[in-house]
Formats: structure tokens, sequence, C-alpha cells
């Protein structure tokens, strides 16, 4: 009686450990399944970061002359006077009020 006892408590707990490892196994597919998706997500975010900056630079870029000859000190110095306080916080201003009545 005892010995059937045993052998059914072992059994049971080989199917458990059976059922551990299949678990374990399957937690770590969807581990890795999230480490992948993050590592997506963060080079996606990149990629479109790269692109604004690229497509803003060159907006940037268009407005001024001979641009392409320009160190880049010299551009930062053009760019910081076209921002400066007195006309920029006024064209912000414009566009604000422009996003919100359209």
């Amino acid at each position: 009686m005892r010995r059937k006892s045993l052998e059914k408590l072992e059994s049971e707990l080989l199917q458990i450990e059976q059922n551990r490892e299949s678990y374990e196994r399957i937690l770590l597919q969807y581990q890795n399944q999230y480490t992948r998706l993050v590592q997506k997500l963060k080079h996606e975010e990149r990629k479109a970061r790269t692109r604004r900056l690229i497509e803003r630079g060159a907006i940037t870029e268009s407005f001024i002359e001979n641009a392409p000859e320009l160190d880049n000190e010299q551009f930062k110095n053009i760019v910081a006077n076209a921002f400066d306080e007195n006309n920029f916080d006024e064209e912000i201003h414009e566009v604000d009020t422009a996003d919100v009545a359209g």
C-alpha cells in the first residue's frame, strides 16, 4: 500500500517537473519575444528621430544661402541669430495661434 502511494507521488512529482520545464520554456520564449519587441520599438523610435532631424535640417538648410559651404559653427550662428528671443517668441506665438484656429 505504501509502495503504491510512494510510486504515485513520484509519478506526480515527475509530471509536475515536466510541466514546470515546459512552462519555463514558454516563459523564456515570451521573455525573448518581449526583448525583441522592445528592441524593435527603440530602433523604430531612433529611425523616426533620425528622419525628423534630417528633414528638419534640410528644411532649415534650404533657407540659408550657401549652406553646404558653411562649417557647423557658422551654420549654428546663423540659426541662433534667426531664433533670437526677439523674433522667435513672436513667430512661435503666431504658429501656436494658427494651429488653434486651424
